[in-house]
This record gives C-alpha cells, sequence and structure tokens, in this order.
C-alpha cells in the first residue's frame, strides 16, 4: 500500500483489490474504504484501503478510528454501500462486498444438470457430487465449480460447507436420501432442499424423527423442493428449485446482507490486475478480461 500523501497510483490499486479479492475468496465479507480526499488534502487521487468486516484495516494504516469502524459495520448490516460527507479527513465511502453463496448438489442426474447451470449463473458456486464416474465430467457440469465422484454417505463430512451453504439433494432414490439428509439436518446450513414426492417426504420425515431429529430440524427443509408452479420437464424443475433458492437467499436469510448484490468478480480482478495490465494492448486486455469470466 501506498504511505500517506501520495495518492493513489495504479499499484495501490492493484495491491489494495488484492487484498479485497483475497478475503472474498476465503469466503469472508470485506469492504473498500475510499477517502475521496487523499489525507494530507493535497488534492491527488482518492486513497483506497480494503477492511475486514469489523472495520480493522488488511494492512498497515496509520489510523482507523472506532467511529469510522463502526459505520463499515453499519455498511454490511444495512447491507449497502454508505456515503460519509464532513468526515475528519473528507468525504469517505464504504462499499461492502460479499462472497458469492455456495451451493451443493447432491446428484448428476438430468434435473441436477440444470441446477447447476441455472444457480451458476445467477450467482452460486456450485459443487455438484455424484458416485457415478460417468456423470461427473466437465463436459456434463460446464459452468460447476466443482465436480467430485463421491459415495453420498459422508460427502458433506468431508466438505465442511458452512451456514451460508445451501445443499439440494436430487438423488436417486430413498436409499440415498437418507444418508444425505443426516448429514445435512446436523447442520446450521442456509438451505436444504429435497426432491421427493409428498408421500416419499412423510415417510422420510417419519423414519429421521424416530431416529432423534427434532421437529425443528425438519421445518427447515424445503420438501418437495422448489416453488409450486406447476414444473413438470426437468428444465422447468430446475427453474423451480433455484427460484426457491433465491428467494431464501434474498428474503428469508435471517441476515440483511445475503439480500444485496455480490460484488462483480470480474471487474475487482480486472482492477486487482491493473499493474500488470499496464501498457497491455486494449486486444489483449479484453481477452485476459474474458478469461477472468471462466472462473
Amino acid at each position: 500500500m501506498a504511505i500517506v500523501g501520495e495518492g493513489l497510483d495504479a499499484f495501490t490499486l492493484a495491491s489494495a483489490y488484492r487484498d479485497l479479492l483475497q478475503e472474498l475468496e476465503a469466503g469472508r465479507p470485506a469492504a473498500m474504504v475510499t477517502f475521496l480526499r487523499t489525507l494530507e488534502g493535497d488534492g491527488r487521487l482518492p486513497y483506497k484501503l480494503p477492511v475486514r468486516m469489523d472495520g480493522v484495516a488488511m494492512t498497515a494504516f496509520p489510523w482507523i478510528d472506532d467511529a469510522l469502524k463502526s459505520e463499515v459495520r453499519n455498511a454490511f448490516a444495512c447491507g449497502a454501500p454508505r456515503y460519509l460527507r464532513g468526515w475528519a479527513h473528507g468525504a469517505v465511502l464504504i462499499e461492502p462486498c460479499f462472497p458469492a453463496p455456495t451451493m451443493i448438489v447432491l446428484g448428476g442426474g438430468h434435473v441436477a444438470a440444470h441446477v447447476v447451470e441455472m444457480a451458476s449463473k445467477v450467482g452460486f458456486l456450485v459443487t455438484v457430487i455424484d458416485d457415478r464416474p460417468e456423470l461427473m465430467t466437465k463436459a456434463r457440469f460446464p459452468s460447476a465449480r466443482r465436480i467430485l465422484c463421491d459415495d453420498f454417505d459422508g460427502c458433506l463430512d468431508r466438505l465442511a460447507p458452512d451456514s451460508s451453504a445451501y445443499v439440494v439433494i436430487l438423488t436417486r432414490g430413498h436409499r440415498y436420501d437418507i444418508p444425505c439428509l443426516r448429514q445435512a439436518l446436523g447442520r446450521k446450513l442456509a438451505y436444504v432442499g429435497l426432491m421427493a414426492s409428498k408421500t416419499r417426504v412423510a415417510a422420510v420425515k417419519d423414519l429421521l424423527l424416530r431416529e432423534g431429529f427434532a421437529a425443528i430440524d425438519l421445518e427447515r427443509l424445503h420438501a418437495p423442493i422448489g416453488l409450486e408452479i406447476g414444473a413438470l420437464t426437468p428444465e422447468e424443475i430446475a427453474v423451480s428449485i433455484v427460484a426457491e433458492a433465491i428467494r431464501v437467499r434474498r428474503k428469508e436469510s435471517p441476515t440483511q446482507e445475503t439480500r444485496q448484490a455480490e460484488f462483480d468478480r470480474v471487474v475487482i480482478e480486472h482492477l486487482a490486475e491493473r499493474k500488470r495490465t499496464a501498457g497491455v494492448s486494449p486486444t489483449k486486455s479484453r481477452t485476459r478480461r474474458n478469461a477472468a469470466c471462466l472462473w
């Protein structure tokens, strides 16, 4: 990072956004604080400071007082940027950024293929799991972040998803649903959905109750999965599932920040690469940006 009074150059900008991106890639919210005037008041370009969710700067910085840390926390609570006028060192812009939510799709059938594609398009980072190696290919799931050929029994325990994860159970039968549900309902997750008929859902819930699962755990289960839109085809069923996940993400989440749009990864990656792309021809720069979209 540049020292106080240097203003913002290409290296400083790239360094700040690399720090921000690193935090987001680790699954932690972060914010970019922009001092719209330099701290020395010399009229040079703004100073950008990446901070963690508690307002603590990620790099050495001369000061960031408790009042500003409080404003950072307020920005995360609201899930929206905050513009502060008349601050001690001029105007300040706080831009909270949130990691993209993860979705774990258990099952690699026809519905799963469409769910993975649609969920990826609306911003989920999708992992798909099935125990059939002939299905677990990049050609079948080109937009998946991870494709894992693994047994359903114990797969979530091995992945250890956090409380922001969405689990979609699309296995090929009761035999596989139960071990998946045991793992999912035993964790605090943002969403758990099961594709099954109402009769099968009732039987599954009865079995899990007899195994000792609490009724409150079963109330968190979205089953039959998806919004009721009369879906029949695999594509339509996938639409209903992803729509339900969006509704939970935007309207039913206990934390307000998940109602907001996540960071634009392509833009931040480009800013983080500013030092490297300086002096590169426009054609090469476009190629680099397009390549970033493939992540």
